[in-house]
């Protein structure tokens, strides 16, 4: 049997907000990804979306960044620009 870790959602929050570094580097776009895909996880949009456009300035080739603010802005019911992020998620 697995042990499971069960986290409050103010325990993510700290633990993502703990790792934040100070000066992004181009191969810490996977690190703003995987926060972004945190924050979006707690519902903290404005901070997932943030994270996300910090990974696009880094890595601006890598569709994955733009594949998760389209999902947001599609959750947020913005369509047009969700349309706009997936479709470059596909070009690239």
């Amino acid at each position: 049997r697995k042990s499971e870790v069960t986290l409050s959602n103010k325990s993510r929050e700290t633990a993502a907000n703990m790792i934040t570094p100070s000066l992004p580097q181009p191969d810490w776009a996977p690190f703003f990804m995987n926060r972004g895909k945190a924050f979006a996880a707690l519902g903290n949009d404005q901070k997932a979306i943030q994270d996300f456009n910090e990974a696009i300035h880094l890595a601006p080739n890598d569709p994955e960044a733009y594949f998760n603010r389209a999902i947001i802005y599609f959750k947020q019911g913005n369509h047009n620009p969700g349309c706009q992020y997936a479709q470059k998620a596909c070009e690239l």
